[in-house]
C-alpha cells in the first residue's frame, strides 16, 4: 500500500507541474505586434493555375493560415503544425503560371510547403515587397516551432476550436447540437442518440467553453489533469537524451556507418505511372536522405531524370542539381552521395559533369581528403561535400522489352494505358493507369445524382413542407436549400431555401444558346449544369428581394436512388448474384432494396466472388457496416466509386441491362481477365489453404510461427480457436484460427503465379507467347493505328495499341521471336539496322574525373577476395545480396555495398532493410515515398545522432567472430500492455473500431500482441478488459524496435493499417506512458497517442 501511495502521488506531482507547464507557455512568446499583424492580414497574389489575389492572415486561436476572397468564408486553410518549410523566392512550380515569370521581384514571393505525406502541398505568395515578404518568413517560422512545443492541453482547446471552425470554415463562436454531433462523429465517436448530448451539454447554442467543458465530461468525467499528463507528450514512452547528436560518433571511416539511402529518388509514387518531381528530393533531403539516386536518360538536348520505358513523368537534370545544391545541408552538414544510374550518350554526360561543377562548386567532392589513404575517410572530413557515385566502366543496352501500350477493354469498349514487358515467352501487362482525366458534367444530367435535388414535386406547398421538415429535425440553418423542377415555367427549376425561419423561392431560368444551354438566376452569372450554379451560391451570396443569402445545408432527396440505372427495387439475392455472375470483372455492382423496411443490400464483385453488405436506412441516414453515414444511397455509390469498399475495389461498371446485353456479346468473356466466380459454400473441405492476417511467434513446440501474408497449406479444423496446417517443413502444427483467412483454390492459385511474376501484385495479366499467333492491322481499329493482335485457339484475342509506328515494330519483332505464327507484313530489315548501331557507350572523361570515393563494381560483385579497393561501392538486388556470408561482412568493415530492391516491385513497396544493417551494408535504399513497416524503421533507426543521416554501426559488427544471424543471446526483457488509446485518426467515413498489435521488429523472431477490436469509438478505446501482459526478448538492442500498430476492422472484418509509432528499444522509459502515434509517413498525428505500461530489464534483471 505505500508504494502505491508513493507512485499515485508522483504521478500527481507530474501532472501539477504539466498544468503549470501549461498555464506558463500559454502565453504567445510572438511580439503583440506581430500577432496582431498576423491577425489583420495582408492582401497577397497566390500562385496556383493563375495568380489570384486574396487576403492572407493567421487565426491564432487555431493556429491556421487562412485565405479569403469574399465575406469572412475560408477558401484555403493550412495547419501551421504541418509546415514543414517556408522557402524564400520563386522557387516552386506554382510561379511557373506567370506569363512574365520575372515581373515579379523574387524577393517578394515565398512558398509555404506543408502536409503529413511524402508530397507535400504548397501555397505560393508574393507581397507587394521585400520586407513584408521577410517578416511574414520570420514570423510563420517563429511560430510553426512555438506551436510544435505547445503542451497537450492547449492542443486540445486548439483542436477543438479547429473543429467548430471547420463546420463552415469560418471563424465561429458557437455551434447547434447537430454540429456537435457531426464534431464527434468526425472525432471517431458514435453518438448514442440526441438525449446523450443534452446530458453532456444541455444548451443549444455551445460556446467554445461549453464544448471544452462537454469534451471534458465525455474523456474524463474524474482526474483530468491526472488522466491528461498520461496521454501526453510529457510522459512519452521515448527518451529524447537518446536521440541527440554525438559528434564523437563522426569521426570514424565512412564504411562504419549506416547511411540514409533511398532509392529512384525523384518518384512520388510507384514504378510505373507516378509523377517524377525534383520535390521528392527535396524532402528526401530534408528527412535527412544522405544517398539519392539519379536516373538519367537523353533528353532532346539536355539530360532527364525518370524511369525508363514506363508512365512516369521526366524532369529535367537541371532542375534537379539546382534542388540538390539549394537543400543538400538544410537538416544535415554531412555529406551526400549522387547515386548515378547512367543510361545518356556521352555527350551528354559531359554536360551533366559540367553541371556539377559549376553549380555545386566547393561543395563537389573532386579529389581525395588525403593524399596517401587505406581506408574511406570519416563524415567529419567530408563535411559539406557532394559524393558522385558513377560507373566508371562502359554502359550497354539492355536488352528486356518494357514500356507502355494500350489494351482494348471489351466491356467498357475503351483503350486503358498499362505497363508491359516481356521476359522469355510470357507477354505481362499491369494494371491499367488510372489517367487524370477532367470529370465530364454532362450539362443536364449532373443534378439527377445531386442530393437537393428532388425533382418534380406536387406543388409550391410541398416542397416548403419537406424544407420546414428538415428545418425542425436539425436546427433551421439559413440557407438551408433544395431544388425542385417548376410547375409554371417548362425546362426551369426552383431554388427553396430557408432564410429567417421563413420558405423562399427563387427561379433558375434557362435558355439555349449556340447548341449550348445555360441556366442563370441573373444574365451575369450563366452556368453550363445546375451543380455549377447550386456550387457557386455556395460561395458567393444569392441576392434575392433585397436580401443577400449563401447556400448551406442541402435538404437530402431520400428517393434519389431510385431514378439510378443501378438500384433494382425487386430483385431477390439470388437474382442479383446472377446478375453478377455475367459480368466477370471486379467492380460490378448494384443496389437492391430488400423486403425488410428500410434495408438494402450492394451487391458486388470483388476478388473473383460476389459479395454482398447490408445497407440499412435509419431516418435520414443510409448506414453501411456499422457506421459509414450517408445522406443518399447516390452519395454512397460515389464514395465508394473513389474509396475502396472492399480491400483495393472501387465501385466501377454498374450493372445494367446495357452492360449485361454487351458481355453476352464477347465470347468467353471471363477468360481474358481470368476472374472465374467461385462459390465458398460448394468449396471441397480437403485442402484447404488460408492467408496470415497478422504475424504470430509461436509459444510452444507444436506450434507454427509465421510473418503476415504467409500460406499455410492442408489445414485442418480441430477446434474454433485452433487448427492445423503445413508451413516451411512444419507438418500439422497449431495455429490460431483468429490470425488467418480462408482463402480459395482460385485465390492460392492467383497468389502462387504472382510469386514469381515481375509485376507481382501490380500484374492484370499474362500471356504465354508460345502459344499465340500475332498479327498487325492495317489502318484504324477502334480509333487507334499502330494495332496488334495476340490470338489463342481457346481464348479471346487481346488487341494492342502502340503510341508510334516505331514502336509497334520494336514490340512485333520481340512478340514474333514466340509467337506460334505471324501474319505481319512489316520487314525486320528497319530493326536489323538498328541492332548493328547499337555500340556501348563510354564513360564521358569529365564524369570520370569526378568519381573518387564510391566507384561501383563491375564484373562478378558476389566474389570477395583480399584484393578489393577500399574506394569501390557493390550494388545488389534485395535477392542478390550474399548477406549469409562472412566474406561479406568482412567486405563491409572496408568498403561500402548498396542494397536496392528487386524489379518486381513495381508498387514501390519496400523490402525489409533488418538483414542487410545487420550484416554490415551501408547504403540500404528505400523507396521513401512508401509508408510502410519498413520505411517506419528506417526513419526510427535514422532519427538517432541528431537525424544527421548517419549511424555509428555497433563494433561487433566489425569482429570476425560476430555472426549476427545465429547469435541469440538475450540482452534485454520488454513487458508491454496495451490500456487505451485517445483521439484515433478518421481515414474514412466510418467510425473506427481499433485494435492494436505490438511486436519487436529486429533481429530475431519474437511474440505479438494484438488486443481486441473496440467497436466504433476512435476518440477513448480503452482495452482494460484485456489485461493481456506480452514479454520481448531482445537479442540486438542496437537493432530491435518496439513497434505499436494500430489497425481497424472494416465492415468485412479486414484490417487496415490506421497509426503506428516505431522507436529503437534503447530509448524506451518504463512506467505507464503515452505513445505518440505517427501516420505512415511517420509525421506526427494531432493529440493522437496510446496509454500502455511497459516495463524494460537487462538481461538477468528482474527475472
Amino acid at each position: 500500500m505505500p508504494d502505491r501511495i508513493v507512485i499515485s502521488s508522483f504521478f500527481f506531482l507530474q501532472a501539477f507541474l504539466f498544468t503549470m507547464a501549461f498555464s506558463l507557455s500559454s502565453t504567445d512568446s510572438l511580439d503583440p505586434s506581430t500577432v496582431k499583424y498576423l491577425e489583420m492580414g495582408h492582401l497577397m497574389t497566390i500562385y496556383k493555375s493563375k495568380p489570384v489575389i486574396m487576403t492572407v492572415k493567421v487565426i491564432m486561436q487555431t493556429r491556421w493560415i487562412v485565405l479569403i476572397k469574399k465575406a469572412k468564408q475560408f477558401e484555403r486553410v493550412v495547419d501551421i503544425r504541418e509546415i514543414k518549410e517556408v522557402r524564400r523566392g520563386k522557387n516552386s512550380k506554382d510561379f511557373n503560371c506567370l506569363k512574365e515569370r520575372l515581373s515579379v521581384p523574387d524577393g517578394n514571393c515565398f512558398t509555404v510547403l506543408y502536409g503529413s505525406e511524402f508530397v507535400l502541398k504548397t501555397l505560393s505568395l508574393s507581397v507587394d515587397n521585400k520586407e513584408t515578404a521577410e517578416k511574414w518568413i520570420t514570423a510563420l517560422e517563429k511560430l510553426k516551432e512555438e506551436t510544435l512545443r505547445e503542451p497537450t492541453p492547449q492542443i486540445v482547446k486548439r483542436w477543438l476550436k479547429k473543429q467548430m471552425d471547420s463546420i463552415d470554415n469560418t471563424q465561429r463562436t458557437s455551434i447547434t447540437l447537430k454540429e456537435f454531433k457531426a464534431i464527434l462523429t468526425e472525432a471517431n465517436f458514435k453518438v448514442p442518440s440526441m438525449t446523450f448530448l443534452k446530458d453532456l451539454e444541455a444548451s443549444t447554442c455551445i460556446n467554445l467553453e461549453k464544448l471544452h467543458s462537454a469534451y471534458n465530461k465525455l474523456m474524463y468525467e474524474s482526474q483530468k489533469q491526472f488522466l491528461d499528463y498520461l496521454f501526453s507528450k510529457e510522459n512519452s514512452i521515448w527518451d529524447t537524451k537518446v536521440t541527440e547528436y554525438r559528434e564523437e560518433d563522426m569521426c570514424s571511416s565512412l564504411c562504419n556507418y549506416w547511411i540514409n539511402s533511398s532509392h529512384n529518388t525523384y518518384l512520388t509514387g510507384n514504378q510505373i505511372s507516378s509523377e517524377s518531381s525534383a520535390e521528392a528530393y527535396i524532402r528526401c533531403l530534408r528527412m535527412g536522405c544522405r544517398c539519392i539516386e539519379l536516373d538519367c536518360f537523353d533528353g532532346p538536348s539536355k539530360p532527364i531524370i525518370t524511369h525508363g520505358k514506363t508512365f512516369t513523368s521526366k524532369i529535367t537534370f537541371d532542375e534537379v542539381v539546382e534542388a540538390i545544391n539549394t537543400h543538400a545541408f538544410q537538416v544535415s552538414e554531412f555529406p551526400v552521395i549522387l547515386s548515378i544510374e547512367e543510361h545518356c550518350s556521352t555527350g551528354q554526360q559531359g554536360y551533366m559533369a559540367k553541371m556539377f561543377k559549376e553549380v555545386f562548386r566547393d561543395k563537389l567532392l573532386t579529389e581525395q581528403v588525403e593524399v596517401f589513404e587505406d581506408q574511406l575517410p570519416s563524415p567529419m572530413q567530408l563535411k559539406r561535400k557532394i559524393i558522385i557515385k558513377h560507373k566508371t566502366n562502359s554502359l550497354k543496352y539492355t536488352r528486356r522489352k518494357e514500356g507502355h501500350l494500350q489494351i482494348w477493354d471489351p466491356l467498357d469498349e475503351k483503350w486503358y494505358r498499362h505497363f508491359c514487358l516481356t521476359v522469355d515467352d510470357k507477354f505481362h501487362y499491369a494494371q491499367e493507369v488510372e489517367e487524370n482525366r477532367v470529370e465530364e458534367l454532362e450539362s443536364a444530367e449532373t443534378h439527377l445524382s445531386e442530393i437537393w435535388f428532388h425533382g418534380k414535386m406536387e406543388n409550391r406547398q410541398a416542397a416548403e413542407r419537406r424544407l420546414q421538415q428538415y428545418c425542425a429535425e436539425n436546427g433551421g440553418m439559413d440557407g438551408t436549400f433544395l431544388v425542385r423542377e417548376s410547375n409554371t415555367y417548362a425546362q426551369d427549376y426552383i431554388i427553396v431555401f430557408w432564410k429567417s425561419e421563413k420558405c423562399n423561392h427563387c427561379r433558375i431560368r434557362s435558355d439555349e444558346v449556340g447548341g449550348t444551354k445555360n441556366y442563370f438566376l441573373t444574365d451575369s452569372n450563366r452556368f453550363g449544369n445546375l451543380h455549377s450554379l447550386i456550387q457557386h451560391y455556395k460561395k458567393s451570396p444569392l441576392k434575392f428581394n433585397q436580401m443577400e443569402q449563401y447556400l448551406t445545408d442541402a435538404v437530402p432527396n431520400l428517393n434519389l436512388h431510385e431514378c439510378q440505372r443501378w438500384f433494382y427495387s425487386n430483385l431477390c439475392r439470388e437474382e442479383a448474384e446472377e446478375k453478377l455472375l455475367k459480368v466477370p470483372r471486379d467492380g460490378a455492382f448494384l443496389i437492391r432494396e430488400r423486403e425488410e423496411p428500410g434495408s438494402f443490400a450492394i451487391t458486388f464483385r470483388a476478388e473473383g466472388k460476389v459479395k454482398h453488405c447490408k445497407i440499412q436506412r435509419e431516418g435520414n441516414i443510409y448506414i453501411i457496416g456499422t457506421s459509414a453515414e450517408f445522406e443518399s444511397l447516390v452519395e454512397l455509390v460515389n464514395y465508394y466509386r473513389k474509396t475502396p469498399l472492399y480491400q483495393k475495389m472501387r465501385l466501377r461498371y454498374p450493372v445494367t441491362e446495357e452492360l449485361l446485353q454487351r458481355c453476352s456479346t464477347v465470347p468467353a468473356f471471363g477468360q481474358l481477365y481470368d476472374t472465374v466466380y467461385v462459390d465458398p459454400n460448394k468449396m471441397e473441405a480437403s485442402g484447404i489453404s488460408v492467408k496470415a492476417m497478422y504475424d504470430y511467434q509461436k509459444s510452444q513446440s507444436d506450434e507454427l510461427s509465421f510473418k503476415r501474408g504467409a500460406i499455410i497449406h492442408n489445414v485442418t479444423k480441430e477446434s474454433q480457436d485452433w487448427w492445423k496446417g503445413d508451413y516451411e517443413g512444419k507438418v500439422q502444427h497449431f495455429f490460431p484460427s483468429s490470425y488467418v483467412k480462408e482463402i480459395t483454390k482460385e485465390e492460392l492459385r492467383k497468389l502462387e503465379v504472382l510469386k514469381n511474376n515481375p509485376l507481382e501484385g501490380m500484374c492484370k495479366g499474362t500471356v504465354d507467347l508460345s502459344k499465340c499467333s500475332v498479327s498487325v492491322l492495317p489502318g484504324m481499329k477502334n480509333g487507334k493505328e499502330f494495332v496488334f493482335i495476340l490470338q489463342q485457339d481457346d481464348a479471346p484475342s487481346l488487341e494492342i495499341a502502340a503510341f508510334s509506328l516505331d514502336e509497334l515494330y520494336k514490340w512485333e519483332s520481340i512478340v514474333n521471336k514466340w509467337a506460334v505464327s505471324s501474319h505481319s507484313e512489316i520487314s525486320n530489315k528497319r530493326l536489323s539496322e538498328r541492332d548493328k548501331k547499337k555500340k556501348d557507350k563510354m564513360v564521358h572523361t569529365d564524369m570520370l574525373a569526378l568519381v573518387i570515393y564510391c566507384n561501383p563494381k563491375g564484373g562478378n560483385k558476389q566474389m570477395f577476395d583480399q584484393n578489393y579497393d577500399f574506394k569501390e561501392v557493390r550494388s545488389f538486388d534485395e535477392d542478390l545480396a550474399p548477406i549469409y556470408e562472412n566474406a561479406f561482412l568482412e567486405y563491409n568493415s572496408k568498403a561500402l555495398s548498396r542494397i536496392y530492391p528487386r524489379g518486381g516491385r513495381m508498387d514501390s513497396s519496400n523490402y525489409n532493410p533488418l538483414p542487410y544493417w545487420k550484416c554490415g551494408c551501408q547504403l540500404v535504399a528505400l523507396n521513401f515515398q512508401t509508408p510502410d513497416k519498413s520505411m517506419h524503421a528506417n526513419k526510427a533507426l535514422f532519427d538517432l545522432n541528431g537525424k544527421c543521416g548517419f549511424l555509428l554501426q555497433p563494433k561487433c559488427l566489425k569482429s570476425n567472430l560476430c555472426n549476427p544471424f545465429k547469435d541469440k543471446t538475450v540482452e534485454q526483457t520488454i513487458e508491454i500492455r496495451v490500456l487505451g488509446a485517445r483521439h484515433l485518426p478518421k481515414p474514412r467515413r466510418n467510425i473506427v473500431s481499433p485494435f492494436v498489435e505490438v511486436q519487436v521488429y529486429g533481429v530475431h523472431e519474437s511474440n505479438t500482441l494484438k488486443t481486441v477490436v473496440v467497436c466504433d469509438n476512435g476518440l477513448n478505446p480503452v482495452w482494460l478488459d484485456s489485461p493481456q501482459t506480452v514479454k520481448f526478448n531482445i537479442y540486438w538492442p542496437d537493432l530491435a524496435f518496439l513497434y505499436f500498430c494500430v489497425c481497424v476492422e472494416d465492415m468485412f472484418s479486414d484490417p487496415h493499417f490506421l497509426a503506428q509509432a516505431t522507436l529503437p528499444v534503447k530509448g524506451i522509459r518504463s512506467g505507464y506512458r503515452s505513445v505518440p502515434l505517427k501516420n505512415g509517413y511517420s509525421e506526427d498525428l494531432e493529440l493522437a497517442s496510446l496509454l500502455v505500461y511497459v516495463s524494460v530489464n537487462e538481461s538477468g534483471a528482474g527475472n
